[in-house]
């Protein structure tokens, strides 16, 4: 049986109501959204500059051990092995600035330095003691209010001065904006960082106390650098990035074998091997769509009693993928 005339007008009816009431609430919605975000930036700006200290526990410094490997020179490195088990952790969660994070004197305190507006973000630590010197420093940077939007990228400045002399481990995220995170020279065990869309830099042009054990960093979207990780030495290498320029430095005086493991998705990915001193052991080098260039893994040296080994995975979805030396 056909449907009658008046139901069908009532359930056009009904629709346009839904419809209209759906469009009404999407209106009230956003005039909200609006308004809000209107009286958020009729804040005027207020700028803080900031200085925070923070003591750490003092570690007795192990002595230097001697070579394991007579051909290699590890005479860069003061410590050649940093077996703490209790170290301290320094945790980021900084996002919407600019950073630098560098090393400082020994035996100084962490010290932060900020510059920024005080009415639209906020800067905030904590720090935890455990054992006999272990300890956790929490440092967060981000916006008060998702409506409020600073255009002045001269007004949200953080500087981060680690210690020399204590062992530590980084870790956390610093998200949009950008950074330069120069950890030469530390006592650093392990790093492991989330990098948000910006440009970013993570460097060692010094080497570290002692040979580090995990090196993670994630990127994101924009330009990211990573430098001199010779003079890291860590373990085993992971560096992954999303969209934009990527670039893998492994340059530098490494002291023990290492797994490199490297990834793009989309843009150009660089890598500069070790001219001389290391062997590779190439486990796998490509890219899925776009052109590559291998120069650098020609006349690789060969093998040597003592020379370090890097294992290589180097992948890229879509872009150009360099490696030289």
């Amino acid at each position: 049986m056909a449907e009658s005339p008046k139901r069908t007008r009532g359930c056009f009816k009904m629709g346009c109501f839904g419809c209209l009431a759906l469009l009404g609430g999407g209106l009230i919605v956003g005039g909200c959204v609006a308004g809000l975000t209107v009286l958020e930036n009729r804040r005027s700006p207020e700028r803080q500059q900031t200085e925070l200290l923070q003591e750490l526990p003092q570690v007795e410094r192990p002595k230097p051990a001697e070579p394991a490997r007579e051909v290699l020179d590890r005479s860069a490195f003061e410590i050649d092995a940093a077996d703490v088990s209790e170290p301290g952790r320094v945790i980021l969660d900084l996002t919407d600035g600019d950073f630098v994070i560098e090393p400082g004197e020994p035996g100084a305190p962490i010290r932060v330095e900020a510059d920024f507006d005080k009415v639209g973000f906020e800067l905030t630590e904590s720090y935890e003691a455990y054992g006999e010197t272990g300890w956790i420093y929490r440092l967060g940077y981000r916006r008060k209010s998702m409506f409020r939007f600073v255009m002045n990228q001269g007004e949200k400045n953080v500087r981060v001065i680690l210690p020399r002399d204590v062992p530590l481990t980084l870790e956390g995220e610093i998200g949009r904006g950008q950074s330069r995170v120069e950890l030469g020279g530390l006592w650093l065990l392990e790093t492991d960082l989330e990098l948000g869309a910006g440009d970013h830099e993570v460097s060692f042009r010094d080497p570290l106390l002692a040979p580090m054990g995990r090196f993670v960093v994630e990127g994101s979207m924009g330009k990211l650098d990573i430098r001199g990780l010779g003079n890291a030495s860590p373990e085993s290498v992971q560096v992954g990035h999303s969209m934009g320029a990527l670039t893998v430095d492994l340059r530098g005086p490494w002291a023990r074998d290492a797994t490199v493991s490297a990834s793009g998705s989309m843009g150009e990915m660089n890598v500069r091997l070790p001219a001389d001193g290391v062997a590779f052991d190439v486990r796998r080098v490509g890219v899925f769509m776009g052109g590559e260039n291998r120069r650098g893994l020609r006349d690789a040296p060969r093998p040597q009693l003592g020379m370090p080994t890097l294992s290589l995975t180097l992948k890229h979805t879509m872009g150009h993928l360099n490696v030289e030396r």
